[in-house]
């Protein structure tokens, strides 16, 4: 593999044998009870009609918005504000960007002797979407404005907030009116969400949003819900790719992952050079604080992953919370103004007592939640709405991380097949009846297949390996 071109080896991570097809057209065939996507507006159908996207399949919307290639996009935006990135690689070919399903929450970097490939998770752009959204419903005024303008400077489209005044008076009747039932429910899905990611790898679709509707493409929806969290996920992501670009800069060899020191270093300096090209880049300095509180947010949550168990190798990796101390000591002591260093510290000490109050005011905080897979397992028995459980099962597996979900439906298998050998309860045999629906309607995918049966066996080797030992 290492003599196969950067573009050779991407498709090779990416490619999953019609994997999305196989999946879509099992949710086809069953005839699901919801659609596969939300009502759209009919100002994102026309946007995406002009796209060349069909949106009357949810299938081919999936498709062609995966085709979309979201890192690379947001490689080519930053290298028109970031000149230090033009020089990278001598040649285009040398760099391949792409998403995978089972890459890890920062992405996975590879060095080839023709070049170098970054892999980001497929899910992650949903996921910190998602959470950026419900913390953007809680900012200030300012905090909104700020983003706002940040964004409009690093795209280039006109800022609102300076030619729609009534913006701001939308906005602050809507933060007036939001009542203590409505913080509550915004905090559980919020925390639902933690936990959701940490399981599958993949964000279910929050209450918020469908209470919101999807956010438009059209920047002339000015004053939406979502808005401030499309700002603040876009520079979060920006900080993940200049992350992974940062191993390019430095020529990183990969398999420093056998010298845990050298390992962690290089980790450092990947997050040094993404922090150093935002603080040094000819820019102006909303721009850079937008794209350092992305930065934060970014890390900030990636501390909350490491406290749910969600967390990179501990012995190849530094801490998520290591990390977030380096980005503040390096705007501590950088030569930019006390207006950035004052703005940025106002902002992303909101973010921090946002996170503060979702855990105080979630239901349940994402620490105490069960097993995403297993919540709505139980729950769409307790709601009879079984079906519901095997077509969510197949659309995390076309958003998350199949590994993981497999992984933990094979355990389950295993650990219902012994309580139902020893007090049988009926909504375990309900639980049972499910999960192995869902290796049925998989069987010929030979993906998901494989995941499944391995899981299962090592649920088996792992009880009779303990078995053996007791004895």
């Amino acid at each position: 593999m290492i003599d196969k071109t950067p573009e050779e080896v991407l498709k090779l991570l990416s490619h999953r044998g019609g994997f999305n097809s196989d999946i879509l057209r099992i949710i086809a065939n069953r005839g699901p009870a919801r659609p596969l996507g939300q009502e759209m507006p009919w100002v994102l159908k026309k946007q995406l009609g002009r796209m060349g996207i069909r949106t009357d399949d949810p299938g081919a919307i999936f498709e062609s918005l995966k085709r979309l290639n979201w890192p690379k996009q947001q490689y080519e935006a930053l290298k028109r504000r970031y000149p230090n990135l033009k020089c990278l690689v001598r040649s285009e070919n040398q760099l391949a960007i792409g998403t995978t399903s089972e890459a890890r929450f920062n992405g996975d970097y590879y060095k080839l002797r023709t070049g170098y490939v970054l892999t980001f998770p497929l899910g992650a752009h949903t996921f910190l979407r998602s959470l950026a959204e419900m913390f953007g419903a809680m900012t200030d005024l300012v905090f909104r404005e700020t983003m706002a303008r940040g964004f409009s400077e690093s795209t280039g489209l006109p800022n609102w907030w300076l030619i729609r005044k009534i913006r701001s008076v939308r906005v602050k009747a809507a933060i007036n009116k939001r009542v203590k039932d409505e913080v509550s429910d915004l905090a559980y899905d919020a925390e639902r969400t933690f936990r959701s990611y940490t399981d599958i790898g993949a964000a279910e679709i929050s209450w918020f949003r469908e209470k919101c509707g999807p956010m438009p493409l059209s920047a002339g929806m000015f004053g939406h819900p979502l808005e401030v969290g499309s700002h603040l996920s876009l520079f979060a992501t920006n900080f993940l790719v200049l992350h992974e670009l940062g191993h390019v800069n430095h020529d990183h060899d990969p398999r420093l992952v056998n010298d845990p020191a050298q390992s962690i270093s290089s980790e450092f300096q990947a997050d040094r050079f993404a922090i150093n090209t935002i603080l040094n880049a000819p820019i102006g300095e909303i721009e850079k604080m937008a794209g350092l509180v992305g930065a934060f947010f970014f890390l900030y949550v990636a501390v909350r992953l490491e406290e749910l168990g969600e967390a990179e190798d501990a012995i190849t990796h530094p801490s998520a919370s290591a990390r977030l101390d380096q980005l503040l000591e390096a705007l501590a002591t950088h030569d930019t103004s006390r207006e950035v260093k004052y703005v940025f510290t106002s902002m992303t000490l909101q973010l921090a007592r946002i996170g503060d109050l979702f855990r105080k005011e979630s239901m349940l905080p994402a620490e105490k939640l069960s097993n995403t897979v297993r919540r709505i397992l139980y729950g769409s028995i307790e709601f009879n709405m079984t079906q519901a459980f095997v077509e969510q099962v197949l659309r995390w597996m076309l958003i998350g991380s199949p590994d993981k979900l497999c992984q933990y439906l094979g355990n389950l298998k295993f650990q219902l097949e012994a309580k139902l050998r020893e007090e049988p309860d009926q909504r375990d045999v309900v639980a049972f009846g499910l999960i192995a629906e869902v290796y049925e309607v998989t069987k010929d995918n030979f993906i998901i297949r494989d995941k499944l049966d391995i899981a299962y066996r090592n649920a088996v080797s792992g009880r009779e390996t303990a078995e053996q030992a007791s004895g």
